[in-house]
């Protein structure tokens, strides 16, 4: 019903537009694309926070037990390919979900390969990492999380669904793989790890389309151009 009575509906993404469209929210002459923003600055050194390993895959979202199930599937891959030593996953989620997570890692006995830190306001500070992998999710608009580790020159391994393929340019910014295939994921994070000089590139790269498409001013003056619009 709001989306028939409302002067204009935003669309964060291309994907969002299309699935509003399909669902049969709100018209197209009242939709208007403006993608989200995120503080963008020059990329800052690395610092490592009290993490542990020497790389690390930084996961951001709401999980519980069972939506964080297809994520404790993601560390056998990296196992079979001698990479287990070699990262960690990093979950800053929710404080009430911890400790149902952490009973889920030790069931699943991949223990060594997760760290629960916890909720954190300012994330990019744990961009600290060559892969920022987001699995989990059908979709959704945007993510954040997403433009928040381009923002700080780090590529993204993420699942090629709606809002991740709008962000992620395949092969220049990072890799999309299917949803729920593990073992491709593995295979990108992999060569990350083992290519100094590809995630430099595609750091630069994913800093540099951040820049230029996702950062807070021009979201900003975007919408404050169409409440003047509409207003007018």
């Amino acid at each position: 019903m709001l989306g028939h009575v409302t002067a204009a509906a935003i669309a964060v993404s291309p994907g969002e537009i299309e699935n509003i469209l399909a669902l049969g929210f709100c018209r197209r002459s009242r939709l208007f694309h403006i993608a989200n923003g995120v503080i963008v600055n020059k990329p800052s050194v690395r610092r490592r926070h009290c993490l542990r390993f020497a790389s690390y895959i930084v996961h951001v979202s709401t999980l519980s037990k069972k939506t964080a199930r297809p994520l404790f599937q993601s560390p056998w891959p990296l196992k079979a390919r001698g990479l287990g030593e070699a990262v960690q996953f990093v979950l800053l989620a929710k404080e009430n979900d911890c400790p149902a997570l952490q009973e889920a890692i030790q069931s699943a006995r991949c223990e060594t390969m997760f760290q629960i830190l916890g909720f954190h306001p300012t994330r990019a500070r744990f961009c600290v990492v060559p892969a920022a992998i987001c699995p989990l999710r059908a979709g959704e608009g945007l993510p954040l999380a997403v433009l928040e580790a381009m923002a700080e020159g780090v590529p993204v391994v993420a699942s090629d669904v709606v809002g991740n393929r709008d962000a992620v340019r395949h092969g220049e910014t990072g890799w999309l793989f299917p949803l729920h295939q593990p073992a491709m994921a593995a295979d990108w994070i992999g060569k990350l790890l083992h290519d100094a000089g590809l995630r430099q590139q595609l750091g630069v790269q994913a800093h540099a389309r951040a820049l230029h498409a996702y950062n807070i001013q021009s979201m900003a003056s975007q919408i404050l151009a169409l409440y003047r619009r509409l207003g007018a």
